[in-house]
């Protein structure tokens, strides 16, 4: 009897607020969302010459190559607007942080012997965290009083910071096989010691969603969004060696899903 007294109760509350298109046709908006989006990884190879060769030896090149997995963000999605009738002008900031899973191989050539290439891998957690500010133009269009579609364009500011690759720590053991005239040469990645680099790159972003009215002034609704975000940075480890190396090829762009709820009120 006190769970329907107390929901009766709500129902009166909820039925005097205001109807949500009331008097004004400005309204600010609010609005708390549940964030995910998938990260692409990176692929980085490198090679730089070790040994120049001579006249019965080819020149011999010592290798690198990350190897980046996809991440995954999960976060909140906070958004401060204004409308006027159907358009709106809306900002949003999204905090995020993460972990990339990567591989990171390597491979050197032997000082003493030709052709003694020893290589290893070893697989490395590195963190990243950053928030994407986004200002961007919507356009709804009612189908009902009680729920609306809605899409626009804008921009974005990504503002982060990841760890990438500052050394790579191994050992070399050189040794004579019993079975051959010649030493061995092994590798042994030990660590991978990382360093945070900044990321911001300004970009475009275009949305869409579905809103549902439950109540007077407030909104659930579901929205996807794709975003841009690219930027070409040194690599920390590799740069150090040859500066003439190709940057790492970033890219935070890509579809993002927000459900949340949204508070209109009159201005």
């Amino acid at each position: 009897m006190k769970k329907l007294t107390g929901l009766a109760g709500v129902l009166v509350l909820l039925s005097a607020l205001p109807p949500a298109s009331g008097a004004s046709d400005f309204k600010l908006l609010f609005s708390l969302g549940a964030h995910i989006r998938s990260v692409p990884g990176y692929s980085y190879n490198y090679a730089i010459m070790v040994h120049r060769g001579n006249a019965f030896n080819p020149a011999e090149y010592g290798r690198g190559n990350d190897r980046v997995d996809r991440a995954q963000i999960l976060g909140l999605d906070l958004g401060l607007g204004l409308s006027y009738k159907n358009v709106s002008v809306v900002l949003s900031v999204v905090p995020f942080s993460g972990n990339f899973s990567g591989t990171y191989d390597l491979s050197v050539p032997s000082m003493w012997f030709y052709n003694l290439i020893a290589a290893d891998s070893l697989k490395a957690a590195s963190k990243f965290s950053g928030t994407s500010w986004g200002a961007a133009f919507r356009y709804t269009v009612p189908l009902g009083r009680a729920f609306h579609i809605y899409g626009g364009a804008g921009v974005r500011f990504l503002w982060a910071d990841l760890e990438l690759p500052q050394d790579i720590v191994f050992m070399e053991y050189f040794y004579r096989s019993p079975d051959y005239s010649y030493g061995t040469h092994t590798l042994d990645i030990t660590d991978i010691k990382f360093t945070p680099v900044a990321l911001r790159a300004l970009g475009w972003t275009a949305l869409g969603g579905v809103e549902f009215s439950p109540a007077s002034r407030y909104w659930i609704f579901l929205e996807g969004l794709y975003q841009t975000g690219k930027k070409d940075v040194p690599h920390p480890y590799y740069s150090h060696l040859d500066s003439t190396l190709d940057p790492i090829h970033l890219d935070f762009s890509g579809f993002a899903l927000t459900l949340g709820i949204r508070y209109a009120l009159d201005w």
